[in-house]
């Protein structure tokens, strides 16, 4: 029997992501209690369990084979970047037609292990190095900036022309601070969150 597809794509990503905008951001921390707190510490303890970051790492890994099969079969150039956390993938970056993109996705949907795809995709050419190498910058600032309150390891921390995706398994109160110190760094153009949140499982 045919596994169900399950990806969310960039058109219905507003009922399931949270968008930050730069300079925004301080009420998202308004009122957080002392439970909250007590719910990040907790959280903060739990290390992802080894069995789990290897088979994360294998989806990544065929995510990437993938990939390539759709661009070589599609004969375009997709310049993408994959992040995976207990499962679900984010899928971040240019290809040159949407049926490329729903190839892409829908076979990284079908990678055994995988529960969830978030298809961030958006058609185009690849970013010139220039923008790139800004990307690649700061996502190093806000991964760095991550350890000022909540576990970096956390998150798994992707930045495309400006803008900073976040992808995890956390607490409500762990995601929103992690939100608002990315969205705080200098940089970044906007903040969207990809989250199981597990005081909501």
């Amino acid at each position: 029997m045919q596994k169900y597809l399950n990806i969310f794509r960039c058109a219905t990503l507003a009922c399931i992501t949270g968008i930050f905008l730069s300079g925004c951001g301080a009420a998202l921390l308004a009122g957080a209690t002392g439970t909250g707190a007590s719910l990040i510490a907790n959280h903060m303890e739990k290390p992802l369990p080894i069995k789990t970051q290897i088979n994360d790492k294998k989806i990544k890994n065929t995510a990437y084979s993938q990939i390539k099969q759709q661009r070589n079969k599609f004969h375009q150039k997709a310049y993408v970047s994959v992040s995976v956390s207990q499962g679900r993938v984010l899928l971040v970056g240019q290809v040159e037609s949407v049926a490329l993109a729903d190839a892409i996705a829908t076979q990284v949907s079908k990678i055994e292990d995988v529960t969830l795809v978030y298809d961030h995709m958006k058609i185009g050419p690849k970013l010139n190095a220039k923008v790139r190498a800004h990307d690649s910058f700061v996502t190093a600032k806000v991964k760095s900036r991550l350890t000022q309150g909540v576990n970096p390891f956390h998150f798994n921390v992707t930045t495309n022309d400006n803008t900073v995706y976040l992808l995890a398994d956390t607490t409500a109160f762990e995601g929103k601070k992690a939100a608002h110190i990315a969205s705080l760094t200098k940089g970044v153009n906007k903040v969207v969150t990809s989250y199981h949140l597990q005081d909501q499982a």
